[in-house]
């Protein structure tokens, strides 16, 4: 049987860590930037958060079933990570841009691009868990690869839960939108 190459254990890593850097930030701080820097009620954004989750398992299992009818050169799984790294990155960009609308503008606002956001997570994700049974038959292999994967996204929420904060305080301040959306910027391009 055929041993994966180092390379495709550390692009596994990469894309793992890439995932997880942003999926951490917008996990760990968008309510509070929602809620301190934008001025968005929290049983509202509560709401949210619910709705955008319903949305999110709809569109986990739209991907899926694309990704079965999916025949291309690529491969399945491919063309939807790379359809999704724009995606993701621009949902990334736009939850902590926030821009200046009236309140129920801004609650809109943060729907659609926490939903932009999510689908561009979905996009990438989904095809990258599903991947390895793609990748070998051996599953010593897909062992290997998983735990590749999984210390490239503990390494991404580490990443992101050390220097997140400090990224956010040398762009602009924890009450700034500027330094939200300056630190998103960075990680939208880095996880990209």
């Amino acid at each position: 049987m055929n041993k994966l190459k180092i390379s495709q254990r550390m692009g596994y890593f990469s894309g793992m860590l890439g995932c997880n850097i942003g999926y951490s930030m917008v996990n760990t701080f968008l309510l509070i930037f929602f809620t301190d820097a934008v001025g968005l009620n929290p049983a509202l954004l509560s709401v949210m958060f619910l709705v955008t989750k319903l949305f999110d398992g709809v569109t986990d299992y739209i991907v899926g079933s694309l990704i079965d009818v999916t025949d291309t050169k690529l491969g399945r799984n491919k063309p939807w990570m790379l359809v999704g790294i724009p995606v993701y990155a621009i949902g990334l960009i736009m939850v902590f841009a926030a821009p200046q609308f009236a309140s129920e503008f801004r609650l809109l606002y943060a729907y659609v691009s926490y939903m932009i956001f999510c689908f561009g997570f979905t996009l990438i994700n989904v095809p990258m868990n599903s991947i390895v049974s793609f990748m070998t038959p051996d599953p010593d292999e897909r062992t290997s690869i998983l735990t590749f994967g999984n210390l490239g996204g503990t390494l991404g929420v580490l990443i992101a839960m050390v220097g997140v904060p400090a990224m956010i305080q040398m762009n602009g301040g924890t009450n700034s939108i500027t330094g939200y959306s300056k630190t998103a910027l960075i990680l939208a391009f880095v996880a990209s």
